[in-house]
Order: C-alpha cells, then sequence, then structure tokens
C-alpha cells in the first residue's frame, strides 16, 4: 500500500522538480510555515473565545475569520505533498513510514472530526447564537478545548510534531551534506 502511495507522489514530476529547483523546499518550508500560521491563528481565534476570552466579542462575528484556516490548510496540504513526494533523502517512503508524521496525520485526522462534530452536531449554531459578554455552551468549549489541545501537543515549537522534545530526537543531514557551506569553514 506504501509503495503505491509513493508511486503515485512520485508519478506527477513533484520529486524531479523538488531536486532540480534548488529553491522549491526553502519556498514550501516558509509557505507551509505561513498556512500554519493562518490556520492556527484563525481556528486558535475562535477557539479562545469559546473559552472565554475575549468575552465582549460575538462568536458568530469571528467566524468570518474561518476561511483564512481553510487557505492555511490547503497551502499545508500542497506543500505538505510537495515534501513528502520531493524528499530527497528516501523518497516518499521515508516520511511514508515515519512514525512522526504518521502521528501527526492522525492528529489532522482527529481535527478533522472534531470540526465535523462542531458543524454536523449543531455545536456552531449554538456557539453563534451567544451574545457578547456570554458563555459559549460546553459542547462548544469541549470543541475548543480539542482544538486547543491538539494544536499544542502536534505544533509546538518546543516539540517534535509529536510531542517529543526536541533534545530527544536526532536531526541528521542528507549524505554528503553538512548543512554548512564548503567556504564557510575558510572564511
Amino acid at each position: 500500500m506504501l509503495d503505491a502511495i509513493a508511486n503515485f507522489l512520485t508519478s506527477g514530476g513533484i520529486d524531479e522538480f523538488v531536486a532540480t529547483h534548488d529553491w522549491a523546499w526553502p519556498l514550501g518550508e516558509i509557505l507551509h510555515f505561513f498556512g500554519m500560521a493562518l490556520l492556527i491563528g484563525s481556528v486558535g481565534l475562535v477557539d479562545l473565545r469559546m473559552l472565554g476570552v475575549g468575552k465582549g466579542i460575538p462568536i458568530k462575528s469571528l467566524e468570518k475569520f474561518i476561511w483564512l484556516g481553510v487557505i492555511g490548510f490547503i497551502i499545508n496540504l500542497l506543500t505538505g505533498i510537495m515534501f513528502v513526494a520531493g524528499n530527497p533523502v528516501g523518497g516518499p517512503q521515508e516520511y511514508l513510514t515515519n512514525l512522526a508524521l504518521i502521528l501527526k496525520m492522525v492528529c489532522v485526522l482527529i481535527a478533522g472530526l472534531n470540526l465535523l462534530a462542531f458543524y454536523a452536531l449543531g455545536i456552531a449554531k449554538q456557539a453563534n447564537a451567544v451574545e457578547p459578554g456570554g458563555d459559549a455552551p460546553m459542547s462548544a468549549k469541549i470543541v475548543a478545548a480539542m482544538s486547543t489541545l491538539r494544536f499544542r501537543r502536534c505544533v509546538s515549537p518546543a516539540t517534535t510534531s509529536i510531542g517529543i522534545p526536541v533534545s530527544a530526537t536526532t536531526i541528521r543531514a542528507p549524505p554528503g551534506m553538512s548543512g554548512i557551506p564548503a567556504s564557510a569553514g575558510n572564511a
């Protein structure tokens, strides 16, 4: 199954594009970070309001920022596919078998289910009906807390994508690349 996914990802030429354009990976990283900021910023704003921060702001008025989160998710989806398909060390299989990525994708799935519950169960309607100064219903607070905790565990700057402290992970450069230009040592 993983081989089929890897073959699909490399069939579009993304791997070749990344390999032949040195700027593609760093630009992808920038866009991925920007997408994450849009996603976490917009969803986090609504979550914090439902948890009681900024009670003077009607929850319904924050809904207009959700489209920014959708754009952020799309950016992250596209750049994430680029990272997996264009991985210069080990190809897509390196990422597809990586426990950190698998757990990160489980977090994305949980976020999707949380969002589905928020809208499908009518929690969004209840939350949007809350007047300025009012408290969100407990169901909305639970959804917001789940969202906030999931972001905290999966995307913390102090941890890897699965919550392992960075100091506990091994970071390695691709073979033959130390990350330091050869001329840097001669300066």
